[in-house]
């Protein structure tokens, strides 16, 4: 059954992912494999985000993308922010960035999609892993804030990603040096 085979990865995955550290608000964890997504996107830059983003995970919703998404290991929605226009050398760069951000789920393949869709990978690495209260979207701008406000995390700006679980846990999962 590929349900059950997909399952049964994805329990795998999110025991890397998200085992719980001592500290609740971040905690570094290794992501032994890539996941594939695939969802809708948008290119910005980060001085047009807040305009251009709500419009986005609303198409989302709207359209139903996460319906139309073939090969889905679960429910569980990402939002990825890949493809930077250049390398960062300083932190401080990430607010000059043009980006694409890809809201969708993650697959067991990314092979026949429609033409509306598009597919990404979020490749293995050492992730900051930041919690998001339960069930409250509202607040992961809040953590981003938060996040931006750290100079002492030593981002690679390698794909980084939101995660909302099916049973209301949300996280933020930032490429991090070892």
């Amino acid at each position: 059954d590929k349900n059950a085979n997909g399952m049964t990865w994805w329990r795998e995955v999110k025991s890397v992912l998200f085992r719980t550290g001592k500290d609740s608000k971040q905690r570094n964890n290794k992501q032994s494999e890539a996941i594939s997504v695939v969802g809708i996107s948008i290119r910005y830059s980060k001085d047009k985000a807040m305009l251009e983003i709500p419009p986005l995970w609303q198409a989302f919703f709207e359209q139903q993308v996460l319906a139309k998404i073939p090969n889905k290991i679960s429910d569980d929605v990402y939002a990825v922010y890949t493809d930077f226009d250049r390398e960062v050398k300083d932190p401080q760069d990430i607010y000059n960035l043009g980006y694409t951000l890809v809201i969708g789920a993650a697959v067991s393949s990314a092979e026949h999609l429609d033409a509306t869709l598009v597919s990404t990978v979020i490749p293995p690495t050492t992730r900051a892993v930041f919690a998001v209260e339960p069930a409250l979207p509202a607040q992961v701008g809040a953590q981003w804030f938060k996040i931006w406000q750290m100079p002492e995390l030593k981002r690679l700006f390698a794909p980084d990603y939101e995660h909302y679980s099916s049973n209301g846990e949300i996280n933020i999962l930032i490429s991090v040096a070892e």
